[in-house]
């Protein structure tokens, strides 16, 4: 018989090593995860599943249980807790086919680790007084400070470098210093890209040309109200492919979505306005490839484009004491998570060694009111930048009112009704949700049944026009462009 009390000293309380579970909660993983999460940023500990929590006395899980039980916290620690925790598992014997599941957890070197809770909040939990408790940003510091992570990019493979693999990061260091340049393995050495004896680093690895792992992925998204709580998504794209490749996809479903027009003014004429400046733009997107946590395994870069502004979000925690949203953008100061990565950019030329990014991107927004100043925000998983839409006006109206540069694109029109009006439309509806209101005054319509009968029923029952809320009569309804029904020339 398992003497669970002599087991652990005879202690009687849960404290720094030991944490107590009668079960292995399947609806609520957060009341156990968490003590994995502590354990993990201490010295490491013990989770005892089938202990009753009043008493510590065995109670035991099912043998059946105890498979279902470790499937699931294997499951649970692979997606929900970051960065990866070593921890294994012991069953002890209770008697009448019972079990406990003891769960050693060891201390990670990667600090700090982080739970995802169910409301996507990504916390950090410490042990205190036989308690998990959420770390404050003293202890989180302290933990980033000791943490034994070596850079992702600086570790070598076993890979030999060779020219052909890298023919795309070639090219581009071609374009950008001359059509006689040459990208030289001693270029790349000198970058700690390459070692002495000619083994390709992680770093480099990133730009290969057949290079599709996960961690370079980038995730674009858009929504049609202020925030991704509040209305249906409209789109989502996610490209895997190099580093090159996946910055240049996200760049071009931006500039998908950036509004080019004019707006007219007070004394008269029109200046061109455009959503987001280019150069704010490009520098927020190299900071969060150059920048991300590649050690980070199951998630992407974030686009998410609002009717307001856009967000860039990457993962990795904030290198800095305290949090982004502490400083000024143009105070904060350089420091790079990935030399190496960071060290090919600059040889292409889409990086300064000043690391001047963040004041580019200020000094984009110049001019303009404080309303549309960029913003930037950390908390232990990632970090964020907002570019604000200079084309949204306060009221909620964008101010362009002409598109200087509309897209081109053919589409299969519906079989019934009056399709006099479906290309207006479908361009219209293109870059924002619009409601049956505000098509209609476009269209200058004024006969409401007709117009829902004849031209927009037959949009949306084709699927060329989308729905933002799943009732077709819902009270805030707005109706978007299918570009999957679509074809860009």
């Amino acid at each position: 018989m398992f003497d669970f009390k002599a087991y652990i000293n005879g202690e009687e309380f849960e404290n720094t090593e030991f944490d107590f579970k009668e079960i292995v909660s399947h609806k609520n993983y957060e009341t156990w995860a968490k003590e994995v999460v502590a354990f993990a940023n201490g010295k490491g500990g013990r989770v005892f599943f089938g202990i009753r929590d009043e008493d510590n006395e065995p109670v035991g899980l099912t043998r059946e249980s105890v498979k279902t039980d470790i499937l699931y916290i294997n499951e649970i620690c692979d997606k929900k807790i970051h960065p990866r925790v070593d921890f294994h598992f012991i069953k002890h014997g209770i008697g009448n086919d019972l079990f406990v599941i003891e769960m050693v957890i060891a201390g990670n070197d990667e600090k700090p680790v982080w739970l995802t809770r169910s409301d996507e909040e990504d916390v950090i939990y410490v042990r205190r007084d036989g308690q998990s408790v959420i770390a404050h940003g003293d202890q989180i510091e302290k933990m980033v400070l000791s943490s034994k992570r070596k850079p992702y990019d600086a570790a070598f493979t076993d890979l030999s470098f060779d020219e052909s693999s890298f023919t795309e990061l070639a090219g581009l260091y071609r374009e950008k210093r001359g059509p006689e340049a040459r990208l030289t393995v001693k270029l790349l050495q000198a970058k700690g890209a390459v070692s002495a004896d000619g083994k390709v680093s992680k770093g480099l690895m990133l730009f290969a040309d057949s290079y599709r792992e996960s961690n370079c992925a980038v995730a674009c998204r858009i929504w049609p109200g202020l925030s991704k709580g509040s209305s249906v998504m409209i789109d989502r794209k996610v490209f895997q492919g190099n580093l090159l490749d996946a910055l240049s996809f996200a760049k071009n479903y931006i500039g998908l979505y950036t509004k080019r027009g004019l707006v007219k003014l007070d004394a008269g004429g029109r200046e061109a306005i455009i959503s987001y400046p280019d150069r704010a733009v490009d520098e927020a997107l190299i900071n969060a490839f150059a920048h991300r946590d590649y050690h980070i395994d199951g998630a992407q870069i974030d686009v998410d484009i609002f009717p307001d502004r856009i967000q860039i979000a990457s993962p990795g925690s904030f290198l800095l004491p305290g949090n982004a949203q502490d400083y000024s953008m143009v105070n904060i100061p350089s420091r790079r998570r990935n030399e190496v990565v960071c060290g090919i950019l600059e040889l292409c030329d889409l990086m300064e060694a000043s690391g001047s990014g963040f004041e580019k991107i200020v000094e984009s927004y110049i001019g303009f009111e404080d309303r549309f100043k960029p913003s930037v925000y950390s908390d232990p998983a990632q970090f964020i930048i907002t570019l604000r839409d200079l084309t949204y006006d306060s009221s909620g109206v964008p101010k362009a009112t002409e598109s200087a540069n509309k897209p081109s694109f053919e589409f299969k029109p519906p079989r019934s009704g009056n399709r006099e009006y479906d290309r207006r439309i479908l361009e219209f509806c293109l870059l924002e949700p619009k409601s049956r209101q505000e098509i209609q005054d476009f269209l200058e319509l004024y006969d409401r049944k007709n117009f829902i009968y004849s031209i927009l029923n037959p949009l949306v029952d084709s699927e060329l026009l989308l729905l933002t809320q799943q009732s077709r009569n819902a009270p805030n309804q707005k109706y978007y462009t299918n570009k999957e029904r679509i074809r860009f020339k």
